[in-house]
């Protein structure tokens, strides 16, 4: 059934709500291009850029473990989902990094041994932190699979090797390198019965999915295993965390009583400045000047 959409009880026509939609997805898609690029320290990403890396977030993984790249985005499982929402948070710089966790909950993490790396100590751990202490070995390995597992069997792959994308990962953190377009065409080829190669942008997407994947398996998701081992060491167990992460910030009635008084007395300096006065049971009345 469709969605008609209405304009003083008249239905808009068609074109004219192609019209609107499609005007309101390129607002939307501007605001993102402009989310993207506001974190700092990242490669500034284009329009086309970022919905490529968005395509690339919709794929999914089949039961027999090849990825299905088109009508996917009705497709979906546990993995597909952590493993996108893992993408999003990556691309917009809102990993739940310790140094994140410990601006977000103070109260949680309040002692270096619950908010430094668990690999290595280093404090602060941000997300370019969690690549620099991954297993470059087995991250470079990773990456390597995924992107062999992506290439399909009417073209000829490219040889990256001398690309070296998976040691760029900490500065990308799921974006475009900028040297890509242009450095992939004059990439060897691997030995093939194919001659055909793949497409400039195919093979970037490729990479994007290859650097996911690494990213995911192998840097992130061991990650997650060595804090909660090292929170649970220090005292800090997966259900008390999170009562402590859930549980209501304290108001003033409940506060120490020099906030108490501060609170009390900057209520009384506003009042003044308004021209407002309050009776003893608290009620609000005008003050005669």
């Amino acid at each position: 059934m469709p969605a008609w959409l209405l304009h003083d009880g008249r239905v808009v026509p068609r074109r004219p709500r192609r019209l609107l939609r499609e005007q309101d997805e390129a607002i939307t898609s501007a605001q993102l291009v402009d989310q993207v690029n506001a974190v700092p320290g990242r490669p500034a990403q284009t329009p086309k850029q970022v919905a490529s890396i968005l395509q690339v977030l919709r794929w999914t993984k089949t039961a027999r473990g090849d990825t299905q790249k088109r009508k996917c985005w009705k497709i979906t499982n546990s993995r597909d989902a952590h493993m996108r929402a893992f993408g999003y948070k990556q691309l917009m710089g809102f990993l739940a990094t310790l140094e994140r966790q410990r601006a977000w909950y103070p109260g949680v993490y309040d002692r270096p041994a619950l908010f430094q790396c668990a690999k290595c100590g280093h404090s602060p751990e941000t997300q370019e932190h969690v690549h620099e202490c991954a297993d470059h070995a087995a991250v470079r390995s990773q990456f390597a699979g995924s992107f062999r597992m992506l290439q399909p069997e009417e073209t000829a792959p490219y040889n990256i090797g001398g690309l070296r994308p998976w040691a760029t990962l900490g500065q990308l953190q799921g974006r475009i390198h900028p040297d890509w377009e242009a450095a992939i065409p004059t990439l060897p080829t691997c030995p093939s019965r194919c001659t055909r190669t793949a497409s400039t942008a195919a093979t970037i997407q490729q990479l994007l999915r290859a650097s996911l994947e690494a990213w995911y398996l192998v840097i992130w998701l061991p990650r997650c295993q060595r804090t909660i081992e090292q929170e649970q060491r220090s005292g800090l167990h997966q259900g008390a965390k999170l009562r402590r992460m859930r549980a209501p910030r304290h108001s003033v009635a409940d506060a120490p009583p020099s906030r108490r008084d501060a609170a009390e007395h900057a209520k009384g300096a506003a009042d003044e400045c308004t021209g407002v006065g309050r009776d003893a049971d608290g009620r609000v009345h005008s003050r005669s000047r």
